[in-house]
């Protein structure tokens, strides 16, 4: 049985950044043709059971369209965990290293969100075990949904294994578009300048 978008709501609430939420696919401002055809091939791949890996400049939308396909999981009864790349390297490293009590909490999920890979610090320690991560769901045959600001070809040199093991587990999505936090910051500066001038011509 699915559940419904309350239900949904619920289970989001307790390990999704408050930021993202209330994000959906309905919400998602598709302003263009081509993030029309992007967001219906994101919707395609969650249909087939498929993972995603969305890629792209900072500010085009990856993270609310991984939650948004995170949603559509969970409305199917998939468990899951969401975790920023960063903040598992960072609890990996609190951990002396080692990432195995870590990785088994995540791995024991139908679906993990793995947020910005590749704004961790490449050392080889934070290779280590994001590939350890990204190697445990691999073989457990988990879904993931990733999102990153680099490309495959450069997550490619980061580590060769996580990227070849993320191009058999996912669809490859990349989303150009403009920054949506500059778009708004220049929407709100138009509404501004009106008042502005207004008030230089009463005084």
């Amino acid at each position: 049985m699915l559940l419904d978008d309350t239900e949904i709501a619920e289970r989001i609430e307790w390990s999704v950044p408050k930021r993202y939420r209330s994000c959906r696919f309905s919400t998602f401002d598709v302003y263009t043709k081509t993030l029309i055809q992007k967001m219906a091939a994101i919707e395609k791949l969650i249909a087939d059971r498929r993972g995603v890996f969305l890629f792209g400049a900072p500010g085009v939308g990856k993270t609310h369209l991984a939650v948004s396909a995170l949603a559509e999981y969970i409305r199917m009864g998939a468990t899951y965990q969401f975790v920023g790349a960063t903040d598992y390297v960072h609890t990996v490293q609190a951990a002396f290293g080692n990432p195995k009590e870590i990785v088994r909490e995540l791995v024991g999920n139908n679906v993990v969100v793995i947020d910005d890979l590749g704004a961790e610090k490449g050392t080889e320690a934070a290779r280590s075990s994001l590939f350890y991560l990204i190697d445990q769901l691999y073989g457990a045959g988990r879904r993931v949904i990733v999102t990153s600001n680099q490309t495959p070809k450069e997550l490619h040199t980061f580590e060769p294994r996580i990227m070849s093991r993320l191009s058999e587990m996912c669809g490859l999505v990349e989303l150009v578009a403009e920054d949506f936090r500059i778009r708004a910051a220049g929407q709100r500066q138009k509404l501004i300048q009106p008042r502005s001038a207004a008030s230089e011509t009463v005084n």
